[in-house]
Formats: C-alpha cells, sequence, structure tokens
C-alpha cells in the first residue's frame, strides 16, 4: 500500500469516534452469527407448529369426547354427562391430542358444566388417553318451584332437573323465581341461608 493512502486510512480510523470503531471491528459480526442462530431457531419451531397442525386432523391422534375417562355426577352415565360437557362447552365430537391448547379447553368445559364445583386436572397422555379429574356440587336442599323440586348445593347454586332430591330437606317457604339456570346461583336469600343451615348437618 502506498504512503498516501496509509495515511488517507489512518487519518479516516482517527477520524472515526472509539465507540464506532469497536461497534464496528468487535459488535456487529457476533451481532450477525446470533441473528442468523435466533432465524434458524425460529424456522425449525415454525416447521415444527406447521407439521403439527397438519398432523392434528389425523385418525391416529383424535380421540372422541365420550372416550375422556372421568366420573360422574349423582344420577349421570358417563357418556350423557360427556355428551352435556361437549354439548355446553361447544367441543367438537372428536378432539386432537397434538392442539397444545387442549388441556385449557377442556378445563373450560367441564368448568362449564352446572355439575362440576372445580377442575382439578387434565391429564393427556401420548397414547391417546385423557383424563379429567373433577369435583362435583353435592345437593343439600331441594326447593318446589315450577311443580317440581329442585337441587340446590351449599352455596345455592341450582343444580340440574335430574339431580336427586329424595332424601333432601325440603325448604321451608315460597322461594322466589329463580335467577338463572342451572349452575347458576337461585338469587333467592332465603333459599341460599336454608341451603347454608342444610349444609351444615
Amino acid at each position: 500500500m502506498s504512503e498516501p493512502k496509509r495515511r488517507a486510512k489512518s487519518a479516516d480510523d482517527a477520524a472515526r469516534p472509539s465507540w464506532l470503531r469497536v461497534l464496528l471491528r468487535q459488535v456487529l459480526p457476533p451481532l450477525f452469527w446470533v441473528l442468523v442462530a435466533a432465524g434458524i431457531v425460529g424456522a425449525v419451531i415454525w416447521l415444527g407448529r406447521a407439521g403439527r397442525e397438519r398432523l392434528q386432523d389425523h385418525p391416529k391422534y383424535q380421540v372422541a369426547i365420550r372416550e375422556i375417562e372421568c366420573d360422574v355426577p349423582l344420577g349421570m352415565t358417563r357418556e350423557a354427562f360427556l355428551d352435556e360437557v361437549q354439548y355446553v362447552g361447544q367441543l367438537s365430537p372428536k378432539v386432537s391430542i397434538l392442539d397444545e391448547n387442549l388441556p385449557d379447553r377442556l378445563r373450560e368445559a367441564f368448568a362449564t358444566h352446572p355439575w362440576v364445583l372445580k377442575v382439578d386436572d387434565v391429564s393427556i397422555e401420548p397414547s391417546r388417553r385423557i383424563a379429567v379429574r373433577l369435583g362435583f356440587r353435592t345437593p343439600v336442599l331441594a326447593v318446589f318451584w315450577d311443580n317440581r323440586w329442585r337441587a340446590v348445593d351449599a352455596d345455592a347454586i341450582l343444580l340440574p332437573q335430574n339431580a336427586p332430591t329424595q332424601d333432601l330437606p325440603r325448604f321451608r317457604g315460597a322461594p322466589k323465581a329463580p335467577q338463572g339456570p342451572s349452575g347458576k346461583a337461585w338469587g333467592d336469600a332465603d333459599v341460599a341461608k336454608q341451603a347454608r343451615e342444610a349444609a351444615k348437618r
């Protein structure tokens, strides 16, 4: 390199701020490779998810709602209960074990059923076994309304029409009309009070 060019280069280097020289020589090259690696990892994750979504509808990974293992409320068969869970939870007749959102979807669907007090656990295994552990509401009081006895739990939640009432204490008085469907609080202070008292017996 000629002396004038060497001097010109040295002058350029001297004119650059020190932080700019560090950025160009030490920061940008490693950052470039970090970005390349991140892009490769992102592409692999995207391809994996795309492949997973394509396989979701394959019969090998589909499970019928009626095949889910769970306990059932009083007086119901498992098939009837799961049919109702599918209806109130707006689920398809079959679900895919590859669906990443399936545990949350099942938890929400079961929790929507008026018999269900809580969803303790949702287990999904590669063998296509789905098990849901539930806690159910317990009838404690029978309330006469619309020419029939209806059961409520300790929180005065109106239970489905198939809830047994024959051995329950009877509500004393004339109740107000229920303020909502099964699974909602009756909405009558006297019903709530007598339900709490009945639960303590």
